[in-house]
């Protein structure tokens, strides 16, 4: 039997080693005593000495929130839309007057007059 493997996005993770990961092996040579740290302060560590640190700091502690974030608001569309559509308070579009339905209408019609002259 076949096994599918899914792989995550490569570009992000190629990004995020190639710019982040020299970066701290760089830092690591230049200031040292990263090995002392805990592993969830070393990037943090890493982020302290680059230019603009702090910034890139709290860009990397809110982006997992971000993401949870976005994945309840579609969580929550989802059971809104599924909760009007069981109560009938889904309003669809309504197109007939537009003027794609009546260029729809003309074109059948058309067609209608077509098949008329060939069967004729």
């Amino acid at each position: 039997m076949h096994q599918h493997i899914q792989h995550g996005p490569r570009s992000p993770h190629f990004f995020w080693f190639s710019v982040f990961g020299v970066g701290a092996i760089e830092a690591e040579k230049t200031f040292g005593g990263f090995g002392d740290l805990a592993t969830e302060e070393i990037m943090f560590e890493m982020f302290n000495n680059m230019p603009m640190g702090l910034i890139i700091s709290i860009i990397a502690s809110a982006f997992p929130f971000s993401i949870i974030l976005i994945f309840v608001m579609i969580a929550t569309y989802k059971d809104i839309s599924d909760e009007q559509k069981a109560l009938n308070l889904l309003i669809e579009p309504d197109y007939e007057g537009t003027r794609y339905e009546k260029m729809m209408k003309e074109y059948e019609e058309e067609r209608e007059r077509e098949g008329n002259r060939k069967n004729n």
